[in-house]
């Protein structure tokens, strides 16, 4: 999984498939999710959020708005950040940026 995990962080701004990791480890993609799991305690799509959430933080905190931190880490529009932002930290993208000094 080391390998899957490094090609994720390689490209997690990128559109990155099941099938293309589970061609990297060599598994079938339903044993490669459950593998992957099993290993992270959350599956491949959610790693790969996870790192786009971190991503999208340090931007904001550089002062990059929200809509461009959205494309910049590989969310699909500005919404779906805000979603997954809220919901991982309870605020959304514009209100941390707020907190962090910055204005949009």
């Amino acid at each position: 999984m080391a390998i899957a995990k490094e090609y994720i962080a390689a490209h997690f701004t990128e559109n990155v498939s099941i099938e293309q990791l589970a061609g990297l480890v060599g598994l079938s993609r339903y044993h490669f999710i459950r593998a992957f799991r099993r290993e992270c305690g959350f599956p491949p799509h959610a790693y790969l959020n996870q790192l786009r959430l971190l991503a999208a933080k340090e931007l904001l905190r550089a002062g990059k708005s929200p809509t461009e931190t959205a494309g910049e880490v590989g969310f699909y529009d500005q919404s779906h950040l805000t979603r997954l932002f809220r919901r991982t930290y309870d605020i959304t993208p514009g209100e941390y940026s707020a907190l962090m000094g910055h204005r949009h």
